[in-house]
C-alpha cells in the first residue's frame, strides 16, 4: 500500500511539473498576443473585470465623497487632511482587493493611458471608462440619497 502511495505521489508531482512547464511556454509565447475583439467580448474575464471596475469606482467615489462631505463647510486643515488620508486608504484597499481581477484602474484617465500605451485593448479601455463613469455617478447618487 505504501509503495502505491509513493508511486502515486511521484506521478502527481511529475504531472504538476509538466503542467507548469507547459503554462510557462504558453505565457512566454503569448506575452504580447491579444485576442480578437469578438473573442474578448465573449470572455467571462472581460465582463468580470468590467463589473469590478464599476463596483470599485462606486466604492471609491462613495468613500471619498462621504469623507469630504463630513468635513465642515469651511474646511479646516485637519478635515482636509482626514479626507486625503481616507482617499489614500480607500484607493489602497480597493487596489489590493480588486486589482488582481481588473488591474485596479478605478479612474478613466488611467484606463485611457493604458490604452494609449497598448497595455489593454481599445475595446477593454472603452468598456472600462464607461463602467467607471457609471460607478462614479452611482457612488455620488448613493451619497446624495
Amino acid at each position: 500500500m505504501e509503495e502505491v502511495s509513493k508511486d502515486l505521489d511521484m506521478h502527481i508531482v511529475n504531472l504538476l511539473t509538466k503542467l507548469s512547464e507547459m503554462q510557462a511556454k504558453v505565457k512566454h509565447r503569448t506575452k504580447n498576443h491579444r485576442h480578437p475583439m469578438s473573442t474578448e467580448l465573449k470572455s467571462i474575464e472581460l465582463w468580470k473585470a468590467i463589473a469590478t471596475e464599476c463596483f470599485s469606482t462606486f466604492l471609491f467615489s462613495l468613500i471619498v465623497l462621504g469623507a469630504a462631505s463630513s468635513s465642515n463647510v469651511y474646511g479646516s486643515g485637519l478635515s482636509v487632511l482626514a479626507t486625503a488620508i481616507a482617499s489614500g486608504f480607500a484607493i489602497s484597499a480597493i487596489y489590493l482587493i480588486f486589482g488582481h481581477i481588473s488591474g485596479g484602474h478605478v479612474n478613466p484617465a488611467v484606463s485611457l493611458a493604458f490604452a494609449i500605451t497598448r497595455k489593454v485593448s481599445p475595446l477593454r479601455a472603452t468598456l472600462y471608462v464607461a463602467a467607471q463613469c457609471g460607478g462614479g455617478i452611482a457612488g455620488a447618487a448613493a451619497l446624495y440619497l
